[in-house]
């Protein structure tokens, strides 16, 4: 699982080029397809972070499975959910929730939102544990690598076309493109609630 710009993955690969064989399977968050960006109108902070690393991923072949802006936006944590785990009756619920404080007051900040936050590094977690709770859909995908500052840069390039003349996709990429939220949001509260 990669929660992160993907430069240790690359620089693994570069240590063992025979990584996507010996650990095929390779859960990530990042990028955007049909979602705006989160760093320009069209890149996630992770991707544009290294976007040069996340190509040399993207084409390695692992068997990606890609929790992007497309699901982890639509996976809201509202105020009135993050105060259920606030009173989760142990340690965690409430510290959780002091954590998630800075975070929320970012996405107002920032981004403009009125209360809540996304879900974005749990959501790979999450469809490593429940692939159920996802529709997934497979792209012949790229990474842009323009310089910094082009807006493009760290973008998904997927070819979802998917007519009967477009190439092939590639099965080994696949993007989750729906979440079923209130399952997603059900399970965390469960296994927050199992931690001391």
């Amino acid at each position: 699982i990669s929660l992160s710009p993907l430069t240790n993955i690359a620089l693994a690969l570069a240590l063992e080029p025979k990584l996507p064989e010996l650990c095929p399977d390779l859960y990530i968050m990042g990028g955007a397809v049909a979602a705006p960006g989160n760093v320009s109108p069209l890149s996630e902070a992770n991707l544009a972070n290294d976007a040069e690393a996340a190509a040399r991923v993207f084409a390695a072949g692992f068997e990606l499975k890609v929790a992007s802006l497309d699901v982890t936006m639509e996976t809201w944590l509202s105020e009135d959910y993050l105060a259920s785990l606030e009173a989760i009756p142990n340690l965690s619920g409430p510290f959780i929730y002091e954590m998630s404080r800075f975070y929320v007051n970012a996405y107002r900040v920032y981004a403009g939102y009125d209360g809540g936050m996304p879900l974005h590094d749990p959501s790979a977690i999450m469809m490593l544990l429940h692939p159920s709770f996802y529709e997934f859909q497979a792209w012949n995908t790229s990474i842009d690598t323009s310089n910094y500052p082009n807006p493009t840069r760290g973008m998904v390039i997927a070819d979802r076309r998917g007519g009967p003349h477009s190439p092939p996709s590639d099965q080994r990429t696949k993007f989750a493109t729906n979440v079923n939220v209130a399952s997603v949001l059900e399970e965390l509260r469960e296994r927050i609630s199992t931690l001391p």
